[in-house]
């Protein structure tokens, strides 16, 4: 008769990633359009980063809020208030 044993989990470093979670379908839109404007001025979004790195939002918003455009401009606000960025 064999017995199991439970899993060991390694130590935790502090550089795990939070879980993902579930996306807002409305902001999700918004993050698509981003990215394509954005990829119309040149710059790259990644969705998924996007929305689980604030970081990474923030710096991505503020490139927007920047754009010469309006419709970014207006984008990146609506999305700084879904993903519940404070505003730079």
């Amino acid at each position: 008769m064999s017995q199991t044993q439970p899993l060991k989990t390694a130590a935790r470093t502090g550089l795990e990633r939070e879980p993902a979670r579930e996306p807002d379908p409305a902001a999700l839109v918004e993050i698509i359009e981003l990215k394509w404007l954005m990829g119309g001025e040149g710059l790259r979004v990644h969705v998924e980063r996007l929305q689980d790195d604030p970081a990474y939002a923030q710096q991505t918003l503020a490139l927007a809020e920047a754009s010469p455009h309006s419709a970014v401009r207006r984008l990146a606000g609506r999305l700084r208030t879904s993903l519940q960025l404070p505003a730079v």
